[in-house]
């Protein structure tokens, strides 16, 4: 935070799960006129509910950003919270999201799941994009040796990685069904091929997911990483053939849009927000979650002409440049505000594309 080039206004710390921290509101009271907008992250905490509370009777317009909090998934996998939240909708998540200026989500998909979440739904939806800063210039080149030089076990291998933590164990047990299965029918060559696991938490992921002994030719294909410096981390996902996200669900995507900015294809699930752009861009494929899913995408992929394959990856490299970069995602976000507010600061009606970030006033 200390390296931002702009202020910096810390708060008490909130109390309670709701993080409630009641001067929130009255600073934001006072201050609101010095802000042409204010914009909020997420909806289960006090932040949304002190911003609307200190905002609704006033002229300063509010955006929110769910990050995928409104996603059916919670309804339907964690039934007695999401009855729980019914009562916090009513009195506040309802109100907060029908007084703000506009409610931002970050692909099509989210905006149309989060309408089956609750029946009692009313809010002005937007779409921005979202962006990550992706491999460094310095590091494109040299990453995928640094990775590779202190794990000589893996050099002249084909690569197949994917990143585990405990949350996304249902996914990791479903690819290495999925290579179990094509190991038997020999599509999967064991000596040749190996499931990079890039994992910091091995001890809590490790045992969970080797339990099985069903997964005994899995098994002999893994490699667990344990934990990675930024560089091994990128040189991970430039020494590989693909990415996997087997997940049943995700909003935030960063990981796969990492893989795409290394020119990595990418292998997702269809519970990926963005799986869409990305098979539409030509930058990967998808299918279900399920071991059978992720034993049908791995046969796609490896069924490609080495051609196909090579063009791909300058897809990912050309899917990631076009969505998903930062200057992309806050360019799009500055003009979907404007748009949204319909005046400069300075009460001009401007609607005209925007300069660049750093030439805005």
């Amino acid at each position: 935070m200390e390296g931002l080039a702009v202020p910096i206004h810390r708060l008490a710390d909130g109390r309670g799960a709701l993080r409630i921290n009641t001067p929130l509101s009255r600073w934001i009271m006072g201050r609101a006129g010095a802000f042409d907008c204010i914009i909020v992250h997420g909806i289960w905490d006090f932040c949304s509910l002190g911003t609307w509370r200190a905002l609704r009777d006033s002229t300063v317009p509010f955006f929110v950003f769910t990050h995928g909090m409104l996603d059916p998934w919670f309804k339907h996998r964690r039934p007695l919270r999401h009855f729980v939240r019914w009562f916090y909708w009513l009195s506040a998540g309802y109100p907060i999201l029908r007084d703000a200026h506009a409610v931002f989500f970050l692909s099509d998909d989210e905006r149309f799941r989060a309408r089956d979440t609750f029946w009692l739904y009313d809010c002005h939806e937007f779409v921005v994009r979202q962006g990550v800063m992706g491999i460094p210039q310095g590091l494109a080149e040299s990453c995928a040796e640094t990775f590779l030089s202190g794990r000589p076990e893996l050099r002249g291998k084909r690569l197949f990685t994917v990143f585990a933590d405990p949350n996304s164990i249902e996914g990791l047990r479903a690819v290495m069904e999925a290579i179990e299965s094509l190991s038997q029918r020999g599509a999967w060559d064991i000596r040749q091929m190996r499931l990079v696991i890039a994992c910091s938490d091995i001890r809590a992921v490790k045992d969970r997911v080797e339990s099985d002994p069903s997964h005994r030719a899995a098994g002999a294909s893994l490699h667990w990483t344990g934990p990675l410096t930024d560089a091994e981390t990128w040189g991970a996902l430039r020494a590989s053939e693909v990415f996997l996200r087997p997940s049943s669900y995700e909003i935030c995507c960063g990981r796969v849009a990492d893989a795409l900015s290394a020119g990595t294809p990418v292998l997702v699930a269809t519970g990926l927000a963005i799986w869409k752009d990305i098979v539409n861009d030509g930058a990967g494929l998808a299918d279900e979650s399920t071991a059978e899913g992720c034993m049908r995408v791995l046969e796609k992929w490896m069924g490609l002409p080495h051609p196909d394959k090579v063009a791909m990856r300058a897809r990912a490299r050309q899917c990631f440049e076009e969505r998903y970069t930062h200057d992309g995602a806050a360019r799009t976000l500055i003009s979907a505000i404007y748009l949204l507010i319909g005046v400069h600061r300075d009460g001009r009606w401007d609607l005209r594309p925007l300069k660049p970030a750093s030439e805005l006033p």
